[in-house]
């Protein structure tokens, strides 16, 4: 369900043209304190519920006196070249796109999991076999998206005969409105529209295939750095993150925190707000230690390099720096 902060619409031209700063609303003035710096945070796509505690974390960053300013892009790719030139500080989004960025020469490091594997393949009840695929129209977001390869790497593993006919549309709540309209048969959505899809046509869209079930220590999602920012600047990389574990283990020992924020930032509904938030904290989709070992960067590297979505060679020292993240969880402590 990803839905435009109000502000947003503002920019939207310039969203659709690679993307702008955009101030959120509700967020402190910056005040005159130790800390100060401006930090240029990047998402892939409008902000959408998984975003949300990045958000907030947003919040604590200016408390401190940092100016913070977020862009929301058109799509994964242009986010991605977007911190890899240096033109964006921070990232987040897909592992496998920004590490096929760094197997390019990008200069990007990931520090910290975003969120855990939120990602279902929906189609028609009458699909219960990844073979009922063939030749029919599944929609992903991008060809350098998280969702594709996702599709692919199960394709490869249980039916790589299967051609289905790849549909890119960008944003979930587009590819759920395209399942509605019947103009594809399959897509691969998060949870909360999968939840919406649910309401808007009881019995209609099943779900046949779990990704956080099926492959369930993929690390799909992270907190990328520019590297050559990252180490002019470790402080405020380490003061993002130490933000955003504040915010993971707040909503995890307070849902109604993160119930309203999806009040506050999307608009949703109160009640849409409390389905959704208790859905994902029912999946520990962020988890308060940061959720990133190198034996997770490892695992993830071989899968995205055996389905074909990276090239074979990378190491985890190439992609990844926990350095930030150790150190914060040294000071914070862990869970």
């Amino acid at each position: 369900m990803k839905r435009n902060i109000v502000v947003l619409v503002i920019g939207i031209i310039a969203l659709i043209a690679g993307g702008c700063a955009v101030p959120l609303a509700n967020l402190p003035t910056p005040t005159a304190t130790k800390k100060s710096g401006t930090i240029r945070m990047a998402f892939p796509t409008e902000a959408d519920t998984g975003d949300i505690p990045a958000l907030m974390a947003f919040e604590i960053l200016r408390d401190e006196g940092y100016i913070v300013q977020p862009t929301f892009f058109a799509n994964p790719d242009v986010s991605v070249a977007a911190v890899a030139k240096g033109d964006m500080d921070i990232s987040h989004g897909s592992t496998r796109t920004h590490w096929a960025a760094v197997q390019k020469g990008g200069d990007i490091r990931t520090v910290m999991e975003q969120a855990a594997d939120i990602w279902s393949l929906v189609t028609r009840p009458e699909f219960s076999k990844c073979a009922d695929l063939d030749g029919r129209r599944v929609a992903v977001n991008s060809a350098g998206s998280i969702s594709k390869a996702l599709l692919d790497a199960y394709l490869k593993e249980n039916c790589p005969n299967v051609k289905p006919q790849i549909i890119f549309i960008s944003g979930s709540e587009n590819r759920s409105a395209a399942m509605q309209a019947n103009q594809i048969d399959g897509t691969l959505l998060e949870v909360a529209d999968i939840l919406q899809l649910e309401h808007a046509a009881p019995g209609q869209y099943h779900t046949l295939i779990n990704y956080s079930e099926t492959f369930p220590k993929l690390k799909t999602t992270g907190v990328h750095v520019n590297r050559a920012f990252a180490a002019q600047h470790p402080d405020i990389v380490r003061d993002y993150l130490t933000g955003l574990l504040t915010i993971h283990r707040r909503i995890n020992e307070n849902p109604q925190l993160l119930r309203d924020a999806y009040v506050e930032y999307l608009s949703m509904k109160p009640a849409d707000a409390k389905e959704i938030a208790d859905a994902y904290l029912a999946r520990h989709v962020w988890d308060v230690n940061g959720g990133l070992k190198p034996e997770d960067v490892q695992y993830s590297l071989d899968f995205f390099t055996q389905s074909g979505s990276l090239e074979p060679g990378l190491t985890v020292e190439q992609v990844s720096d926990l350095s930030y993240l150790n150190s914060v969880l040294d000071q914070l402590g862990r869970k």
